[in-house]
């Protein structure tokens, strides 16, 4: 589903988010019990998965000394009316 052009990015249910290169995720056989990207707490679960364009700007700094690190951001979840 995905090749080299492409980067995965995962959403956890505590809103961490990580975009790493589908092309440094690790390939195994079908009968292998697969690899683990993301580690999530007890309780958390991935919420979202999506495939995207590789990208191609530079990271800043700050978000990565190394091209190709998994970097980690956590997002807010957003205000309703009624909190």
């Amino acid at each position: 589903m995905v090749d080299e052009t492409n980067d995965v990015i995962l959403i956890s249910s505590d809103g961490i988010v990580i975009r790493i290169a589908a092309d440094s995720i690790s390939k195994f056989a079908r009968p292998s019990k697969g690899v683990r990207v993301m580690k999530v707490k007890d309780g958390e679960r991935i919420i979202t998965m999506s495939i995207t364009e590789k990208e191609t700007e530079e990271l800043s700094e700050e978000a990565t000394e190394e091209k190709g690190e998994v970097v980690e951001e956590t997002l807010t979840p957003p205000q309703t009316e009624e909190e």
